[in-house]
């Protein structure tokens, strides 16, 4: 499972390790910590970008933010519930980039650099899905293959306001 772990992480530039983490016990467990880190980014990019959306774009943001702050949290109590596990989620460094990329977009562009950097970052979610869904079990399975669905869906909703 911690080889799982690592690969996952490895993947895309997005290894940050396990930041003094014990070994994961299982990919359900290994598969939580890392897509709890993964929507961190999520919402500290929409942190980093509210101040220059405009309303449409601003109102998208908080959306997101409310869905993968909501997500998150259902991954972190069954980190606890099922593995007695308590994790502060981290930005991974992939994260880190784009998150940059949407705090130096110019005015004018920060919509369009904001959408475009939303969908990088889903795109590397269905990627880690991609890559642990045949290893995973049960609800967490579950909760893998609907987060694919959901953001298959948002990136072909979002690819039409990048531009």
């Amino acid at each position: 499972a911690a080889a799982t772990d690592t690969a996952a992480h490895d993947m895309a530039g997005m290894n940050h390790g396990t930041m003094g983490r014990a070994a994961a016990r299982d990919s359900n467990q290994s598969f939580l910590r890392m897509m709890s880190d993964h929507h961190q980014g999520l919402i500290a990019m929409v942190d980093t970008a509210n101040a220059k959306l405009g309303a449409s774009a601003k109102a998208d943001a908080q959306k997101m933010r409310t869905d993968q702050k909501a997500e998150q949290e259902h991954m972190l109590h069954l980190l606890g519930s099922q593995y007695q596990d308590s994790v502060t989620p981290m930005i991974m460094p992939s994260n880190q980039q784009m998150i940059q990329a949407v705090a130096s977009a110019q005015a004018g562009e920060a919509d369009r650099t904001f959408y475009r950097q939303v969908i990088a970052h889903h795109r590397e979610g269905v990627q880690m899905i991609d890559r642990m869904l045949p290893s995973l079990t049960g609800e967490v399975k579950a909760m893998a293959t609907k987060g694919r669905e959901k953001q298959q869906s948002e990136i072909a909703k979002l690819e039409k306001k990048a531009g």
